[in-house]
């Protein structure tokens, strides 16, 4: 479009302006034959046939020059062209993956999990059977699990008008399996190895059909075929149906898409988890005068609490409240508290059947209370045995850490793949905060590095189930 015009004159109507101009050039000269050869006023003096001739000839110039210049804008714009309609179509795949992201992070059954793609063109996702999004896995076709189709707009809450690109077409979408519901479980451990470099899914815009790849879009079956829009995907033809796209375009590659990375899904879904477990406990020490309970013991590998452990994992299964005077008797005295986390709605996520303790978030839990607010007669404060956040000066009664994917980089590297990896704390927590337990310093960042990336919220007792902070003045 020329600048400062509401309207396309050589971009959208080229043909249309050169066939008019044209036109007036015939029309011109046919105009100065006639009035040499019809009847009528003899010429002005001083003019003859030959000059009139003249005078059309340079119109006829002036004219064809400015038909030329108009044909030059034409080709001008191409490139301009192309990418104001990868633009817009770049607006659309931005909305959809916000949509994405915010679907995943806000699912109350199991956040982190993606909607199965739309495979028959009805707008929502499809399960077994086609149409049943219900199902334990996604839609299957003659053998292979499908992961790739038409983005189920109505399950993300969009108008159709939403996810449409320039040129009319529903943007496509491509899932990792892992961040299905084909995946029984979904937390910081959960890997996408199908698409690569932890992409776990990519949102299409396709360009025009290509001839060269047999490409065609006329029958119905054509328009649920991936196959005429997006070039050099490949699905595999196993159960897992792994799907891989092209991380760099091929010649014949013309599709626009964006990525959705496992950090972008899982960044707000671990934010929930450790805001949970903290509210939880703030609950807790709240109901039974600002005691927390026993931590489950690392080497256990369970979330079992144990009487007189300080540091360990979240005791979501089964509460240890008993007296720290009385922890090596046979048989503990438990004091006036709360033996269970059930009578507290602020728990209700973190245990069996709810979402943080179904995808075995609890395996990643970890928590260190201080010596003063432990389970007994009375709260006697922490004095010079309160927990520190990065060696700073404010006091805490207790912390809980979240551990998040497991990191090459460090040394050792982690691994929770292996048969007993729940036992060593190393293949979860790093630097600081795996001596912590005895330097009662724990390590706080909002910036992952390689070789680092725990989530850490504190306990000062003024908590309470609002709070939003994870470490106030942090």
């Amino acid at each position: 479009m020329l600048e400062g015009s509401n309207r396309s004159f050589f971009i959208n109507e080229p043909w249309q302006e050169y066939v008019k101009l044209n036109r007036m050039a015939d029309r011109v000269d046919n105009e100065g034959v006639s009035m040499a050869s019809a009847p009528g006023p003899s010429l002005p003096p001083g003019k003859d046939f030959r000059s009139q001739q003249g005078v059309a000839l340079l119109m006829l110039m002036i004219i064809m020059t400015m038909a030329g210049t108009a044909l030059v804008l034409h080709t001008l714009p191409t490139e301009s062209l192309r990418w104001n309609r990868n633009k817009v179509s770049l607006e659309v795949l931005k909305k959809v993956k916000e949509a994405l992201i915010i679907y995943a992070a806000t699912n109350d059954t199991r956040p982190g999990e993606l909607p199965c793609p739309d495979l028959d063109f009805d707008q929502d996702a499809d399960g077994p059977g086609y149409g049943d999004n219900n199902g334990s896995v996604c839609a299957t076709d003659t053998g292979p699990t499908l992961y790739v189709g038409r983005l189920p707009w109505e399950d993300l809450g969009l108008n159709e008008r939403d996810v449409k690109d320039v040129q009319g077409e529903v943007v496509w979408y491509a899932l990792a399996m892992e961040f299905s519901l084909s995946e029984p479980t979904i937390n910081s451990s959960t890997e996408a190895d199908d698409m690569g470099e932890d992409i776990v899914a990519v949102i299409f815009s396709p360009g025009a059909g290509v001839a060269e790849l047999d490409q065609f879009r006329v029958t119905d079956d054509d328009l649920l075929d991936w196959s005429n829009y997006l070039e050099y995907i490949s699905v595999g033809d196993t159960i897992e149906g792994a799907v891989t796209y092209p991380l760099e375009a091929e010649e014949e590659f013309n599709d626009l898409w964006l990525t959705i990375s496992r950090d972008e899904i899982l960044t707000a879904v671990e934010k929930r988890v450790l805001k949970s477990a903290k509210v939880c406990l703030a609950q807790f020490a709240a109901d039974n005068s600002g005691k927390y309970p026993w931590a489950a013991p690392v080497a256990n590998g369970d979330n079992n609490g144990v009487c007189g452990t300080y540091f360990g994992r979240l005791p979501l299964d089964t509460l240890n409240v008993d007296d720290v005077a009385d922890c090596a008797a046979a048989t503990p005295d438990s004091p006036a508290m709360d033996s269970g986390w059930a009578t507290r709605s602020e728990c209700t996520d973190l245990l069996s059947g709810g979402w943080i303790h179904d995808n075995a978030w609890q395996d990643l839990l970890f928590f260190q209370l201080t010596a003063g607010f432990d389970p007994g007669t009375a709260v006697t404060g922490c004095g010079m045995n309160c927990l520190k956040i990065n060696s700073g000066s404010t006091d805490y009664q207790a912390v809980v850490i979240l551990a998040g994917e497991e990191l090459d980089d460090t040394s050792p590297e982690q691994d929770r793949s292996v048969l007993g990896a729940t036992i060593v704390i190393e293949n979860y927590l790093e630097d600081n905060n795996l001596t912590a337990s005895t330097t009662l310093n724990f390590d706080f960042t909002k910036i992952f590095t390689d070789t680092f990336n725990d989530r850490v919220a504190c306990l000062d007792g003024t908590d309470d189930a609002t709070e939003a902070e994870f470490c106030p003045g942090e």
